[in-house]
């Protein structure tokens, strides 16, 4: 849903319409979503979770002067370890809280820059725009209602849809996967991944 978000306001033209500050929160809130996500793809403590956070790590790694310090911040110890996944699973709980808080501010700062739609308000005065009121209130919270519906159908009732087959193999830090795959929500980023030097 969120790519579709991105796409629907590329494609009607937003970018040129909306404060920039509408932009940098909503590519906050992306962030957090693929951290929260790919914390949450490690947790199970899989094969390809495994390898997903040592390839991650090591990326890490690679940054100049701090990376060694980060790499080492993040497992907790000179390996992945327990205590690695204990504080992965902190900052899993912890962090769609700070999302939420990001989400607010976005919409926020979406109607106070811009309540109604882009197209109206290009010909629109300041003063003419239509006011923060109930109905975009009531309007957010349906679709917040209806995502939340179809998070709690594939958390609790249809979970094993998003896993992969190499998902349900054991950690074994001595052997590799011959079918090391991110999962399809990561294939995007694994895509710009391998398209870096």
């Amino acid at each position: 849903l969120l790519y579709v978000h991105i796409f629907k306001c590329i494609v009607l033209i937003i970018l040129f319409d909306t404060h920039i500050l509408v932009w940098v929160v909503g590519f906050v809130i992306y962030i957090f979503i693929v951290i929260i996500g790919f914390i949450g793809y490690v947790l199970p403590c899989t094969m390809m979770s495994y390898w997903g956070l040592t390839v991650f790590s090591n990326i890490l790694a690679t940054v100049p002067v701090i990376g060694t310090w980060l790499c080492y911040w993040i497992w907790g110890s000179e390996y992945i370890n327990d205590f690695t996944l204990l504080k992965l699973h902190v900052l899993h709980v912890l962090l769609p809280f700070v999302l939420i808080l990001v989400i607010f501010m976005h919409l926020f700062c979406l109607h106070y820059f811009m309540s109604s739609d882009g197209f109206c308000d290009r010909f629109a005065f300041y003063c003419e725009r239509l006011c923060f009121c109930m109905w975009f209130y009531l309007r957010d919270m349906f679709l917040a209602f209806l995502i939340l519906f179809f998070v709690i159908y594939f958390i609790f009732i249809n979970w094993y849809f998003v896993f992969h087959e190499e998902s349900w193999v054991i950690v074994d830090t001595l052997k590799t996967s011959d079918k090391i795959l991110p999962e399809w929500f990561f294939l995007f980023l694994f895509g710009f991944l391998k398209a870096v030097p």
